[in-house]
């Protein structure tokens, strides 16, 4: 039986990690691309085997036990995955299955990660919050006899907060973004000019772009948002009334209608 069994250090395998679709549609990530990287801060499970053999579906089906007791018992921050060989991909649905709702993937045509992971049939893995390798284990006699408890003590290893070096940011919410500041995230207060009732003279707010919190000042005309007035504004705006389309910044006089009037009114502007 092949152990390998870290505890009082770990040490990181950069070859831990994938991004392979999960094929399972009771998972929360189906259709989506997981792997032990896209999920920071947890503890993660993986377990190596065959789609159409028995014996691996029945590990695959107690690891799935012990996982959904974890999270019966609130022990939330741990994700189990089962990879299969890429020549099986027809036969994901053997592990898939309403009962089941960790993340299936089947492995590349070559089974790149097999060899990158240098696992074989039945092998299981677990990796600390750091992606730091714990645990390597062939589970074809059964599974380890204290496995929830190593779970549970690694999740109760698990810094309440992110570890933070001097200076780093999270930028996940960008209306709610954090500072790493004497070794601690803090929180970062955002003051959007709209929400403090700043006015947007001579135009209007625009909704912020995705990684962008606070709404946009945008001069009327301005259609490519460059900050300028100029003739490649004049020729958007002639494109939108031509197309018959509408935007609130190209009505420079308000009323709601695209025409010549807000043309001569954006010119007028440029050339004053």
């Amino acid at each position: 039986m092949k152990i390998l069994l870290l505890s009082f250090f770990s040490i990181v395998f950069s070859q831990y990690d994938y991004s392979l679709q999960d094929k399972n549609s009771s998972s929360d990530y189906y259709q989506q691309f997981v792997g032990p990287g896209y999920f920071d801060n947890q503890i993660t499970m993986h377990y190596f085997g065959s789609f159409t053999w028995g014996l691996c579906g029945s590990r695959f089906a107690q690891l799935n036990n012990v996982y959904e007791n974890l999270l019966d018992n609130n022990y939330t921050q741990v994700k189990l995955f089962g990879i299969g060989y890429g020549s099986q991909s027809n036969y994901v649905g053997n592990w898939a299955n309403s009962n089941q709702f960790p993340s299936i993937c089947h492995d590349e045509p070559n089974n790149s990660t097999y060899s990158s992971w240098g696992a074989s049939q039945r092998d299981f893995y677990i990796l600390d919050h750091e992606g730091n390798l714990v645990l390597e284990q062939n589970i074809s006699s059964g599974l380890p006899s204290n496995l929830e408890s190593i779970i549970i003590n690694l999740i109760n290893n698990i810094p309440s907060q992110p570890e933070c070096n001097e200076g780093d940011t999270l930028n996940d919410n960008p209306c709610n973004p954090s500072q790493c500041i004497n070794g601690t995230w803090n929180e970062l207060i955002i003051d959007c000019p709209e929400q403090t009732g700043i006015p947007c003279s001579n135009g209007l707010y625009l909704s912020p772009s995705e990684n962008e919190c606070c709404s946009i000042c945008t001069t009327f005309g301005d259609l490519n948002s460059d900050s300028a007035l100029n003739v490649s504004d004049v020729v958007l705006i002639i494109n939108l009334i031509l197309t018959n389309q509408y935007s609130a910044i190209a009505d420079i006089n308000s009323d709601n209608t695209l025409n010549v009037t807000d043309v001569v009114l954006l010119i007028n502007t440029i050339i004053s």
